[in-house]
């Protein structure tokens, strides 16, 4: 998470939607938000009220376009199976998939902006 704070607080643009974070991350990150380092959305709805969450995004990937390694001029899609937390890499069956297209960056920010305009912007108001 530090690394996120980081590279916003270096320029970059930083925008998240989350499904299910810990408590701990979803603290870090609504700080960001709340001191506008990033953009944060929360795509979990609760539509009968009755504390579970029927729906949320499931996806997991990471987008640059721009400054990359040496590339100044970057298109990457870092995706994958695996949960971001501590074990999941080191302890599951997962796998990791790194694309250097703009094709592909073009199709997964079309999946995340229409992830995004169904999540709500945090923080709440």
């Amino acid at each position: 998470m530090t690394a996120l704070i980081f590279i916003a607080r270096s320029g970059c643009e930083v925008s998240i939607v989350y499904g299910a974070p810990s408590v701990d991350i979803a603290t870090q990150l609504r700080t960001a938000a709340g001191h506008h380092l990033i953009q944060l959305y929360d795509s979990r709805w609760d539509f009968n009220h009755d504390g579970t969450n029927e729906i949320r995004t499931h996806a997991k990937y990471v987008l640059v376009k721009g400054a990359f390694g040496g590339d100044s001029t970057a298109y990457e899609v870092l995706t994958g199976s695996q949960n971001w937390v501590a074990g999941s890499l080191s302890r599951g069956d997962e796998v990791s998939l790194n694309i250097s297209l703009r094709s592909a960056y073009r199709d997964y920010i079309a999946d995340w902006t229409r992830i995004r305009n169904h999540s709500r912007k945090l923080p709440y108001h």
